[in-house]
């Protein structure tokens, strides 16, 4: 995971790699190199943006599942008198009195 001073200087080299490639003053042969330093932090920075994606949707379903979890566990104390502690019989199991 990259830290936030890590993405910006990133962000900036990649701005810096554009600005050389368009000088006119540049050689082929370093604008074929700064291309490269460019599309290798642009490569970086998609990566980073797709890690922090991903982390942030699994934050979200997590939340989402535990939500739902909690109300199901609410409706089942309140809508039959049964508690957490005392669980269902799976379906098609009789309970043994």
């Amino acid at each position: 995971m990259l830290s936030e001073t890590e993405v910006k200087r990133l962000e900036e080299l990649s701005e810096e790699m554009i600005k050389e490639i368009e000088n006119t003053a540049t050689s082929a042969e370093a604008a074929v190199v700064y291309g490269k330093i460019g599309r290798a932090c642009s490569r970086a920075l998609a990566q980073e943006a797709a890690r922090s994606a991903l982390r942030t949707t699994r934050t979200q379903h997590t939340t989402k599942f535990q939500s739902a979890r909690q109300t199901c566990l609410q409706a089942r104390k309140g809508g039959n008198g049964t508690t957490a502690s005392q669980p269902q019989p799976a379906q098609g199991q009789q309970r043994r009195a």
